[in-house]
Order: structure tokens, then C-alpha cells, then sequence
């Protein structure tokens, strides 16, 4: 077995640090490639995009607040 000296570990470090930030970058790329929005064709279809995103957001509200109220509701029971 061949003796590594701090020389070595220093430069294997180094290298080491590059490929993870190079393989990193690719993540971020494709992930942004991923999930990137389409972009709307007409105007119709970009106002039905914000129509949507608005019910999501509300129907994620409204989803929150149930999943509390249980959660408030099984706490109390404890209590008792």
C-alpha cells in the first residue's frame, strides 16, 4: 500500500470538491429543466394558468386548515 502524504490529500480533496460541484451544477440544471413552467401559447390559456395556480393555492388552504383543526381536535381529546 502506497503512503499518501497531506500533499496528496490535499489534491484528491481538491478534485474530489469539483466533480461534487460539477455533479451538482447538472442537478440543479435538469431539476430547473424539470420543473420549469410551460409557457402559455394564447392568452386564454395563461389567464386559465393563474386561475389555476389560484384554486391550488386555495385548495391548499383549505386542506391546512382541516388537517389543524384535526390535529386541534385529537390534542384535546388527550386533555380530557
Amino acid at each position: 500500500m502506497q503512503k499518501m502524504t497531506l500533499e496528496d490529500i490535499r489534491e484528491r480533496k481538491l478534485a474530489l470538491k469539483g466533480k461534487i460541484k460539477e455533479q451538482n451544477d447538472a442537478i440543479v440544471r435538469i431539476s430547473r429543466e424539470l420543473f420549469a413552467p410551460v409557457e402559455p401559447s394564447t392568452k386564454a390559456e395563461a389567464l386559465m394558468n393563474a386561475v389555476n395556480a389560484g384554486i391550488s393555492v386555495f385548495d391548499g388552504a383549505l386542506f391546512g386548515l382541516k388537517v389543524i383543526r384535526r390535529i386541534h381536535s385529537v390534542v384535546r381529546s388527550f386533555k380530557k
